[in-house]
């Protein structure tokens, strides 16, 4: 249970802020608000992994996780409003609903070539991953007498609803090999593919009558993105110091669309050296 007292501005130089101690200012209409809601949330998993030995150097490794999420969350706000004089002026009620669910399938294959433990050795990874949202989000509002009696038919409906895809597709491929007691080197090649899809609906009945319109809120969004990467690093020890050096590269294509907007694309490269040195 809440109480919102609203108080005119007092004006100074460079600011204006709400002042209501003054005999002069007297307050403005009161807001009471009650609001009660109810959450529920719940979710499953299941999670495998299997590795495979081919040889005594190579192994397969496989990997699956699966994710189901739901939930709902319910809440109703009542509003008094009262002039300055605790009088009566409006009451209402604000009803809230919302349900969701997601969805979530990742799954890896990976194999890892070992030539020397810890020494030389060839890595590869492909990952899938996709998920899943929707949202769906139900609002009224309950005009009620001053007893707290409903006094109409609700009014101001609004449904949203919001379906969301996401996918992300990855490869990789590290090697590791050290030539000499003290140098090392390590480099990869990394590919990136990311695909994102947001549709988002609203429509309103205004009146109550059961004529729902569509809103302007409503809006579509894409988004896809290619990353390609390499990656060197050289390690190499000097008497008491340690020396690294390593070049990343980078290049990559991305495009964003909005409905009924001209899509947005962008590419770029870049490069990006390290240093390092330890004693």
């Amino acid at each position: 249970l809440a109480s919102r007292l609203r108080c005119p501005p007092a004006q100074f130089p460079g600011l204006t802020a709400p002042l209501c101690s003054g005999p002069r200012d007297p307050p403005l209409p009161f807001t009471n608000q009650d609001i009660t809601g109810r959450t529920k949330h719940g979710g499953h998993n299941l999670p495998t992994n299997i590795d495979h030995k081919l040889t005594d150097k190579d192994v397969i490794s496989h990997s699956l996780s699966l994710n189901r999420r739901h939930s709902t969350d319910g809440a109703l706000a009542g509003y008094v409003e009262l002039d300055a004089t605790q009088v009566f002026i409006d009451r209402y009620v604000m009803d809230r609903n919302d349900k969701a669910r997601g969805l979530v399938f990742d799954n890896s294959l990976s194999i890892k070539h070992t030539i020397e433990p810890r020494k030389h050795e060839l890595t590869a990874e492909v990952r899938f991953n996709r998920t899943r949202d929707e949202d769906n989000t139900l609002l009224w509002r309950e005009p009620q007498n001053p007893d707290g009696t409903s006094s109409g038919p609700s009014i101001q409906g609004e449904q949203d609803a919001t379906s969301a895809l996401t996918r992300q597709l990855t490869a990789q491929t590290d090697y590791t090999r050290t030539f000499a007691t003290k140098t090392k080197l390590e480099s990869g090649l990394k590919e990136t593919d990311r695909w994102l899809d947001r549709d988002f609906q609203v429509v309103k009945d205004d009146l109550g009558n059961g004529n729902w319109l569509p809103s302007n809120l409503s809006n579509t969004v894409q988004f896809d993105e290619k990353v390609h990467a390499g990656y060197g690093v050289l390690s190499q020890s000097v008497g008491k110091f340690d020396l690294q050096a390593g070049l990343r590269a980078e290049w990559a294509n991305r495009n964003f669309d909005l409905a009924n907007a001209q899509g947005i694309p962008y590419n770029y490269h870049s490069l990006f050296p390290s240093g390092m040195i330890i004693y």
